[in-house]
C-alpha cells in the first residue's frame, strides 16, 4: 500500500513542530514534505518579543523532507502579513499531494494553500491551536464567526491541541466527526535522553548559580511579554521569600518586561529571583534539570510547550486557568496546582505549599511526567494518519 502524498505548511522551523514532522516522516503511511514558508530562526531574525535575534543552536532541518518556499512580506513579525507565498499554488496545484495540513488560518498564505488545494481536487486539513479565552472585541468575535465557519467548512478535517482547542472548533461549526487529536506535544525521547546522560548537572548549575542544594527553584520560562504574565510570580514571590527562606526564582527569557522586573527585583531586595535571560535550545534542558517546580502565569495561553517539556523532567506544574493545557495536563493537587489568571496570593499559596513540603513536590512531579507520557509526537503521527484516513479512505 502506498502512502499518503502530504504537504505540511509550516510558518517557518519550529523547535516544537520538529520532533511531530520527525514522527509523520517515520511513518510508512504517510510520505510527507513540509513546506517552510520563512527562514526565522534558521537565519538570525530579530523577535521583538524576545528583545533579541533568534537563531536557533540545533538543527531543526533533520530527520524529514521539506522545502522553503519564497517569502514576500514586507513585515515577518505581524502575524496578518507576516507570511505571503504565492509559490503555494504552483507547490500545491501540481506537487502531486493527496492532501494538505495548513498550520493556522492568520496570515495570507494559509488561505493561498487552502484555495490552491480547493481547485486542485486535494484534500485540506487544518490545524489551530486557539481556544474560545483569546481576548478580543465584539467586533471582533463576529468578523471571527462569519469567517471562521466558513473556513471550517471548507476543511476535510481538523486537528485538535487539547481539549479547549476542540471546544473552539465545535463553537465554531465545526462537525464532529471531522476532528483528531495532535495534541500539544515536545520531543520527549530526546529531553529523556539528555536527563539520562547528564546525571550531575542539577547540582553544576546550582553551583554556578550559587543556589545551594536544599533550595527549592520556581522556574519560569517563556517570553518577558504581557500575555504571559511574568510579573506575577516576581510579585507572589516578594511574598513566598519572606514565609521559606529556602526559595529561590529563576525567570529564563527575555522581552520588554525584563529589565524593568530585574530593577524592582533589586529595587525590593529579592536577591534569590534571577533573571538569567535568553537562552538557545541546547542550554533550556539544563534549567529544567535545576529546577523543583515550573510556574506559568499566563493570561492567554492555548499551547505552552514549556509545561510539557517541565513535565518531561519530573516538574510539578503551578499554572493559570489562562493557561490552555491546563485541562488536560494538570490534575490539581495531584500533579500540580492550577490558579486563577492574576491572582497572585493563590500563586503565592501554591508555592508556598510546595515549596515547604519535600515529599509533595516529588510526588507531584513523579505523576506530572506519568501523565504527560502519552503526548508524544508518534502519538501525533497517528492523529493525523486517521484524519487522512477520513479524508482519502486509503492511500492512492
Amino acid at each position: 500500500m502506498s502512502a499518503y502524498r502530504t504537504a505540511i505548511l509550516s510558518y517557518h522551523p519550529m523547535p516544537y513542530h520538529v520532533a511531530f514532522y520527525r514522527a509523520v516522516h517515520e511513518d510508512s503511511r504517510v510520505a510527507a514534505t513540509v513546506l517552510f514558508l520563512d527562514r526565522y530562526g534558521v537565519d538570525g531574525t530579530f523577535d521583538p518579543e524576545f528583545s533579541t535575534k533568534v537563531a536557533w543552536d540545533q538543527n531543526l532541518l533533520e530527520g524529514f523532507d521539506y522545502k522553503f518556499l519564497k517569502n514576500f512580506s514586507f513585515d515577518r513579525t505581524r502575524p496578518m502579513v507576516m507570511r505571503i507565498n504565492p509559490g503555494l499554488f504552483p507547490e500545491i496545484i501540481f506537487g502531486g499531494y493527496d492532501a494538505v495540513l495548513v498550520t493556522g488560518y492568520d496570515t495570507p498564505s494559509s488561505h493561498f494553500a487552502i484555495w490552491a488545494a480547493k481547485l486542485s481536487g486535494k484534500k485540506v486539513i487544518l490545524r489551530a491551536e486557539a481556544d474560545l479565552t483569546n481576548p478580543s472585541t465584539p467586533l471582533r468575535r463576529r468578523l471571527k464567526a462569519f469567517l471562521l465557519g466558513r473556513i471550517l467548512k471548507r476543511c476535510d478535517a481538523l486537528l485538535y491541541s487539547c481539549r479547549r482547542n476542540r471546544d473552539y472548533f465545535l463553537h465554531y461549526g465545526a462537525a464532529e466527526e471531522k476532528l483528531f487529536p495532535v495534541l500539544s506535544s515536545v520531543d520527549m525521547e530526546g529531553f529523556r535522553s539528555f536527563r539520562e546522560a547528564n546525571p550531575d548537572l542539577r547540582a553544576r548549575m546550582r553551583a554556578e548559580m550559587g543556589i545551594p542544594d536544599d533550595g527549592v527553584v520556581f522556574l519560569f520560562c517563556g517570553r518577558h511579554i504581557e500575555r504571559k504574565r511574568p510579573q506575577d510570580l516576581l510579585h507572589a514571590f516578594a511574598r513566598v521569600s519572606r514565609a521559606v527562606p529556602s526559595s529561590w526564582v529563576v525567570s529564563v527569557g527575555d522581552g520588554p518586561l525584563r529589565e524593568a522586573m530585574m530593577a524592582e527585583a533589586e529595587n525590593r531586595g529579592l536577591r534569590r529571583a534571577l533573571y538569567p535571560g535568553f537562552k538557545n535550545l541546547s542550554e533550556i534542558p539544563a534549567y529544567y534539570m535545576m529546577a523543583d517546580v515550573f510556574v506559568a502565569t499566563s493570561s492567554y495561553d492555548p499551547t505552552p510547550k514549556a509545561l510539557n517539556e517541565a513535565m518531561t523532567f519530573g516538574l510539578p506544574g503551578i499554572v493559570s486557568k489562562g493557561v490552555g493545557t491546563a485541562d488536560d495536563l494538570i490534575v490539581h493537587n495531584q500533579n500540580g496546582m492550577v490558579f486563577e489568571t492574576g491572582d497572585v496570593a493563590a500563586l503565592a499559596g501554591a508555592m508556598e505549599r510546595l515549596a515547604a513540603d519535600t515529599a509533595q513536590r516529588q510526588n507531584m512531579g513523579q505523576a506530572a511526567r506519568t501523565s504527560v507520557e502519552s503526548w508524544s509526537p508518534q502519538a501525533n503521527a497517528a492523529g493525523l494518519v486517521a484524519a487522512l484516513d477520513y479524508c482519502l479512505g486509503s492511500p492512492s
